[in-house]
């Protein structure tokens, strides 16, 4: 995972998932991801796959661990 693997533990470290699903509210019930997930994936995906576009994140994300959000 290289340098992901860092990022992804400093964004945890520093609960900016958290931070961001604070400050936007969504009334969705209908979502599947938070938009502070989104924005983490969106971090990854700038850092990793800079020369693909956007549409294609799902195949960056298909070789990468998942792991659940913490719920600290």
């Amino acid at each position: 995972m290289d340098h992901l693997g860092l990022v992804a533990g400093m964004i945890d470290e520093l609960e900016i998932v958290k931070c961001v699903d604070n400050e936007i509210v969504s009334k969705s019930h209908k979502k599947n991801l938070s938009y502070g997930t989104l924005i983490k994936a969106m971090i990854l995906n700038g850092l990793g796959y800079v020369n693909k576009r956007l549409y294609l994140t799902h195949k960056f994300f298909e070789d990468k661990p998942q792991r659940p959000p913490s719920r600290a």
